[in-house]
């Protein structure tokens, strides 16, 4: 037995009109490929400073206070891994920071710290710290899913701004985000 077939000869789907299906869908499958290729051929480091909400800066501060920090002036939180190529500029991009900014280094591994911190003096400000965050516990607290991932905390203001890469393109936004508090 067969049964008919009802295609409509009319509406947005019609096949009477316009390109055939196999040109359709060649086009949209080039469509897809040339987006794809923009995506695995693009800076996955370009972003902007974006401020995080309330409930975020209480979480980073009960998470910095098991380290027993309780910033009070401008902080810079940098989360790295010394195997990414990446990370060595943004750690230099602060060593041209304003004095006011406090800066700790966030190290995510359980490895040896000796070479983490040999590796962290290599490329560091001075007057920075190094964190090594064994247990994820800032990690977590920040959301830092990928390195360098930048956290600016604002104590006066309860604020805290992320930058995903290296800050030197957006360095001028970092400077009127410190100067504000």
């Amino acid at each position: 037995m067969q049964y008919p077939l009802n295609v409509s000869k009319s509406g947005p789907f019609s096949f009477s009109k316009g390109l055939p299906l196999w040109a359709q869908l060649t086009a949209g499958l080039l469509v897809i490929l040339l987006l794809f290729f923009l995506a695995i051929n693009s800076n996955p480091y370009v972003s902007a400073w974006d401020e995080e909400n309330s409930n975020f800066y209480e979480t980073a501060m009960q998470a910095l206070r098991i380290f027993n920090i309780t910033p009070t002036a401008p902080t810079a939180f940098i989360f790295w891994d010394k195997s990414m190529e990446e990370c060595a500029p943004a750690i230099r991009a602060f060593r041209s920071s304003p004095s006011n900014l406090r800066i700790y280094g966030v190290h995510l591994t359980s490895s040896e710290s000796l070479q983490i911190r040999k590796e962290w003096m290599k490329h560091a400000p001075g007057r920075a710290s190094l964190l090594i965050d064994r247990q994820q516990l800032l990690q977590t607290a920040f959301h830092a899913r990928t390195t360098p991932m930048v956290y600016i905390l604002l104590p006066k203001q309860k604020k805290i701004y992320s930058y995903l890469g290296n800050i030197d393109d957006n360095r001028e936004r970092m400077l009127e985000i410190i100067s504000s508090e």
